[in-house]
């Protein structure tokens, strides 16, 4: 289960830092689109989640 949370929380990261680079760029180039802003709101929000899980189930032991 710790790989498992381990691997969630390293590829929703990933994801969530690649879509606000995405938003990042597109704001520069003057085109903000705010969906993209809000999906890695998301992606990033269940990184921290799964994070929070992770660090619970170590330290219970």
């Amino acid at each position: 289960m710790k790989l498992f949370l381990s691997a969630l929380t390293v590829a929703f990261t990933a994801a969530g830092a690649a879509l606000l680079r995405g938003f990042v760029y597109g704001s520069q180039q003057g085109d903000p689109e705010y969906y993209i802003l809000m999906g890695a709101g998301l992606f990033l929000g269940v990184a921290v989640l799964s994070l929070n899980s992770l660090v619970a189930q170590t330290s219970s032991k």
